[in-house]
C-alpha cells in the first residue's frame, strides 16, 4: 500500500502547489475581495486536514491536495455545495469482505456499506470547516443490464431490477441513519440511471475510444492489458470457462464506466470517493478523454479510500 504520509518538505511544497490552484480559481471569480480570503482559507484548511489524517481517514495513499483544493474552491466561490459521488454495485453476494457473486440481495451492498464508512470519517471534516455538500451514493443500476451479470449472479432482469431499486432504497435509509449534515448540506441515495440519464451511451462512448487508443498506442494499450490481467482473479471466479483473452471486452467496459464517471464528475467539479481498484486512473488518464483538452486535463479529486471487493 502507499504511504499516506507526507514528510515535512512533501507537505510543504504540496500545500504550496495548492495555493496556486486556489489563486488561479479565485482570480476568475468576481466575489469580493474578503470572501476569496475566506474561501481561500476555508479550502486550504480543510484540504489540510485531510492530507495531515489521511491515515485515520483509511486513505490508500496521499490525497491529490491541488485538485481537492480547486475542486472546493470552486464551489465555495459559486457559493454551491461540492458535490461527492460515492460509487456503488448492486447488493452482490460476498462474505462479509469481498463479493464472492453468484446472488444478488436486495439490501445495502458491500461497497455503498464501505462507501458510507467512509462518509462518516471524511464528512465531519467538510462540516468543521463550515464546507456545504451533496453526497450521493450512486449504485450502477446499469450493471443488471448486462447479461454476463445476469447469469453470473443467476438472476432475471425484471427481478433484477426490483433488487436493484430496493438497494437504492435501502442505502438511502441506511446513510441517513447514520450521516447527519450540517450546513445546508444533504446526503441521498441513487442509482446511474436516474442521476445521469443514458449513462450506457456515454460508456459505450469511451469503450470505442479505448479500443482505438490502443490500435494506435503502444504504451495505452500496455496499461489496458496490465490492468486485465491484474483482474485475472476476479474473471477466474467469475467467467471460468472463458479466456483470459477472450474477456478483454469486460475490462474496457468496466474502464470506459470509470472514465465516463470522471468526466461527469470534472464537468460538475465533483469529488470521487473509490474503493482500491486497477481503474482508479481512468478517472483522471488523459488519455481517455474523448476530446483533446485545451492544456491539461483537470483532475478530479478522488479519495481512494483502502478497501478492496474482490
Amino acid at each position: 500500500m502507499k504511504t499516506t504520509q507526507r514528510s515535512a518538505r512533501e507537505h510543504n511544497s504540496a500545500i504550496k502547489t495548492a495555493k496556486h490552484a486556489a489563486y488561479g480559481v479565485l482570480s476568475d471569480s468576481n466575489i469580493p475581495d474578503e470572501e476569496k480570503e475566506q474561501v481561500f482559507r476555508t479550502a486550504i484548511g480543510a484540504s489540510e486536514v485531510i492530507d495531515r489524517e489521511a491515515a485515520s481517514l483509511g486513505l490508500a495513499g496521499k490525497p491529490d491536495l491541488e485538485a481537492l483544493v480547486r475542486t472546493v474552491s470552486a464551489n465555495l466561490a459559486a457559493k454551491r455545495p461540492v458535490q461527492i459521488m460515492a460509487p456503488s454495485c448492486p447488493d452482490y453476494k460476498h462474505d462479509g469482505s469481498v463479493y464472492t457473486f453468484g446472488g444478488l440481495g436486495d439490501d445495502v451492498s458491500l461497497l455503498g456499506t464501505y462507501q458510507i464508512e467512509f462518509a462518516e470519517r471524511f464528512l465531519p471534516i467538510l462540516d468543521m470547516h463550515g464546507i456545504p455538500y451533496d453526497l450521493s451514493v450512486l449504485t450502477a443500476d446499469i450493471e443488471i443490464e448486462d447479461d454476463f451479470t445476469l447469469t453470473v449472479n443467476n438472476v432475471r432482469h425484471e427481478e433484477a431490477l426490483r433488487r436493484v431499486r430496493a438497494t437504492i432504497s435501502a442505502t438511502g435509509e441506511y446513510l441517513e441513519a447514520l450521516i447527519t449534515p450540517q450546513n445546508g448540506s444533504k446526503v441521498r441515495s441513487a442509482g446511474f440511471t436516474d442521476e445521469f440519464g443514458d449513462f450506457s451511451a456515454r460508456q459505450e462512448q469511451y469503450e470505442a475510444h479505448i479500443k482505438n487508443a490502443m490500435e494506435n498506442d503502444a504504451k495505452f494499450r500496455k496499461f489496458v492489458n496490465e490492468v486485465h490481467e491484474g483482474r485475472s482473479g476476479l474473471y477466474e471466479r467469475l467467467y471460468h470457462r472463458s479466456s483470459l483473452s477472450e474477456l478483454l471486452p469486460r475490462t474496457i467496459r468496466t474502464m470506459a464506466q470509470y472514465a465516463a464517471l470522471g468526466d461527469i464528475a470534472r464537468s460538475r467539479n465533483a469529488i470521487i470517493t473509490s474503493h482500491r481498484t486497477l481503474n482508479v486512473p481512468a478517472y483522471n488518464n488523459p488519455k481517455l478523454a474523448l476530446e483533446k483538452p485545451c492544456g491539461t486535463l483537470i483532475r478530479v479529486p478522488v479519495l481512494n479510500f483502502d478497501r478492496r471487493i474482490y
